[in-house]
């Protein structure tokens, strides 16, 4: 993802067959999430964005599925903090 130092990776596929990854990295005193698609039709992957608001503690993980309609949804836990 870029120059993001990104662990904990989770990977999904999305109803067009189009696998996302998102992981989290530390940035500013907190973890963030950061997610990149791979465009199957074009072969490229598309910029990591960050997930907002993402922000959450040290031992947590996010979490990826797909639903049963293909919708992808993106879990974590969060307690809106602002420092560490």
């Amino acid at each position: 993802m870029g120059n993001l130092e990104v662990n904990l990776p989770e990977l999904a596929v999305d109803a067009e067959g189009n696998p996302w990854l998102v992981g989290r990295f530390y940035r500013a005193n907190r973890w963030k999430i950061a997610a990149v698609k791979y465009d199957v039709g074009a072969k490229t992957w598309t910029r990591a964005v960050t997930i907002l608001p993402s922000s959450y503690g040290q031992d947590r993980r996010c979490g990826m599925q797909r639903d049963d309609d293909g919708q992808l949804w993106l879990t974590w836990p969060a307690d809106k903090r602002t420092n560490q």
